[in-house]
């Protein structure tokens, strides 16, 4: 999710780690988009030893990511943001 304050062409990224079943927030990171401010919620949710990490279709996250518990879901993304069940 990104936002923009007062120059559209610089967006603040909002990137939020959430457990699927309870949506509790893990972890947070509001800034830059970059593969550094993404590995670190990345390594926090590592570190749980997580069954599946689910994101979006961008290419970053393919290199901080094992692929064994990798999927590309963008939609479930944007149910949870929504609260639809």
């Amino acid at each position: 999710m990104h936002t923009c304050i007062q120059n559209k062409s610089h967006p603040i990224w909002i990137v939020i780690a959430m457990e699927k079943n309870t949506r509790q927030v893990v972890d947070f990171y509001v800034g830059s988009r970059t593969k550094r401010s993404l590995g670190m919620v990345v390594n926090i949710i590592l570190y749980s030893d997580p069954t599946e990490i689910i994101t979006d279709n961008l290419n970053l996250y393919r290199s901080l990511i094992p692929a064994e518990v990798h999927s590309i879901k963008p939609y479930v993304l944007t149910i949870i943001w929504r609260g639809k069940t």
